[in-house]
């Protein structure tokens, strides 16, 4: 009463051959949610600093604009779900200082660099293979260096500490992920009386894989310290 399907040599070789884009198409959805990448990218850094000291009728006033520079950034997954992260970045930024007195005002330009570092440990929650979730804990570090003040060069300065991240990753498509997160960190911001203060950041990322191991990317995060950049990821 049936009829025994049977396959031809052409339909099995279709079956096998869907059943193997199938499986890529899983393995390259867990890879780039996994934790194995290194990454390079432009930047622009923008500390924020407007700040000014008004004494009898004179003043003085302090400003950074926000300028360009890299970061360099990698990540191991080495145990189950547990990674091991670091990131180095240096970007320039212009600074003015503007003197009043008697009626007449004097500026004074300059510029120096940004430079941060971050490194830790972390762990990811797969959710599913388009969901996940992770958190890190890391070591925060922040240097204030090369001062060129109307030619003149200042002391540099820097501090550490320690901070935490926790975010989400998003494959919307199985070419584009999308990141958000929120980190706190013990240096986050420059306090012009204390040197540096601790500060809560957000931000956004998108990655576009051109290929199943190469993304083009662009994030921006926002806190006291504003950083918008864009570069190139690779994951293994």
């Amino acid at each position: 009463m049936f009829k025994t399907l049977q396959l031809q040599p052409a339909g099995l070789l279709l079956l096998a051959l869907m059943a193997s884009l199938l499986s890529i198409s899983a393995t390259a959805r867990a890879d780039k949610l996994s934790f194995n990448y290194i990454e390079a990218d432009y930047q622009v850094v923008d500390l924020d600093i407007d700040e000014s000291i008004s004494s009898g009728g004179d003043s003085l006033s302090l400003e950074t604009d926000d300028d360009d520079g890299f970061q360099v950034a990698g990540a191991w997954e080495f145990y189950r779900h547990f990674h091991i992260f670091a990131q180095y970045s240096k970007a320039s930024n212009d600074l003015e200082f503007n003197l009043t007195s008697g009626g007449s005002t004097e500026s004074i330009s300059g510029d120096f660099d940004v430079v941060r570092a971050r490194g830790g440990i972390g762990y990811g929650w797969p959710l599913n293979d388009r969901w996940s979730m992770y958190s890190r804990l890391t070591w925060d570090y922040i240097e204030l260096d090369d001062f060129d003040i109307g030619g003149l060069s200042a002391d540099d300065t820097d501090d550490d500490g320690v901070g935490f991240e926790a975010g989400l990753r998003w494959l919307l498509l199985p070419s584009l992920e999308l990141q958000a997160y929120g980190r706190y960190s013990d240096i986050g911001k420059v306090d012009t009386e204390e040197g540096f203060d601790d500060d809560v950041l957000g931000g956004v990322q998108g990655r576009w894989y051109i290929t199943e191991r190469f993304a083009v990317q662009a994030g921006y995060e926002y806190g006291e310290i504003k950083t918008f950049g864009g570069g190139l990821r690779f994951a293994f």
